[in-house]
């Protein structure tokens, strides 16, 4: 049976969806055991940090660095639907219209 945290005190409970699903109960416990040290950290709160200072070391390696800024450029692109500029007086069709760009 795997560690279930709670999502706001970090505390073990039984039942529920795994908060980190695949971190494993030894690591889930670390977790809790160092949000519940330090001074009741959110767990998100420290994931960013660990996460943010694991990433910064790990970029110091150039060929990491470039895949890296590579990879962010064309998750981003994904992401981001480009503007599109309209003359004042054109009207749009409702989104979910037939009409609409697809």
């Amino acid at each position: 049976m795997a560690l279930v945290l709670s999502p706001r005190s970090g505390k073990p409970r039984k039942g529920g969806k795994p908060l980190y699903g695949e971190l494993g109960e030894d690591l889930a416990l670390d977790l809790a055991a160092f949000c519940k040290a330090n001074y009741n950290a959110p767990q998100i709160v420290i994931i960013r940090e660990a996460l943010t200072e694991h990433i910064e070391q790990r970029l110091k390696d150039p060929g990491l660095r470039s895949r890296f800024v590579r990879a962010k450029s064309e998750l981003r692109a994904q992401m981001v639907e480009p503007l599109r500029l309209i003359d004042k007086g054109e009207k749009q069709p409702p989104q979910n219209s037939p009409d609409a760009e697809q």
